[in-house]
């Protein structure tokens, strides 16, 4: 079969508009970050570091449970992402440390959106995409659950200590109960 010349030059300049490089620009792909974002991140920036405590979790009936807590705060892309790794260990009679709790969040700021985002992912895997709204050297985040609302208010105290109380609300809102209290110290 003969090609004619003509469809074959088209050809030849699709398949070479098709492999040309593309500026990086034109691609969405940017490595300068925003001056906009990393505004926003400082107001979270504090709790860069690692952090250990105490927390205290009311198991309801079954009373409370004391617990060693740790969180690992790392900043990532230059400022733009923290990755918080926290655990929680319990003693059992004979005083040896169990994990009894792990979690993973990312907490960033959207342009898009011109909103907080926190990421959070807790064994055996369930993941939540909380509401966050930012106050002074702090911040609350929250998210429906099947039993009501759950909401977090994390604060840093005027001695530099991580204070963070976890509530639940059965009645979305009305009323809350206290279900998880920790003051974390930096290493």
């Amino acid at each position: 079969m003969k090609t004619s010349f003509p469809l074959a030059a088209t050809a030849l300049a699709a398949l070479t508009l098709l492999t040309a490089p593309v500026p990086a620009a034109d691609q969405g792909f940017n490595a300068t970050p925003s001056p906009v974002a990393l505004e926003a991140m400082k107001k979270v920036d504090f709790l860069a570091g690692e952090w250990e405590g105490d927390a205290t979790v009311d198991m309801g009936p079954r009373g409370k449970l004391a617990v060693r807590q740790t969180e690992v705060v790392k900043r990532h892309l230059g400022g733009l992402a923290l990755a918080i790794e926290g655990r929680g260990y319990t003693k059992d009679a004979a005083g040896v440390e169990t994990l009894a709790f792990e979690a993973y969040g990312t907490l960033s700021y959207d342009l898009n959106s011109g909103k907080y985002r926190l990421m959070a992912v807790k064994a055996p895997g369930e993941v939540v995409d909380p509401e966050v709204t930012m106050m002074d050297k702090g911040f609350v985040w929250s998210f429906p659950t099947k039993y009501g609302r759950m909401r977090y208010t994390l604060r840093l105290t005027p001695e530099g200590r991580w204070h963070e109380v976890g509530e639940m609300s059965p009645d979305g809102g009305t009323t809350w109960m206290k279900t998880v209290e920790m003051t974390l110290k930096r290493k």
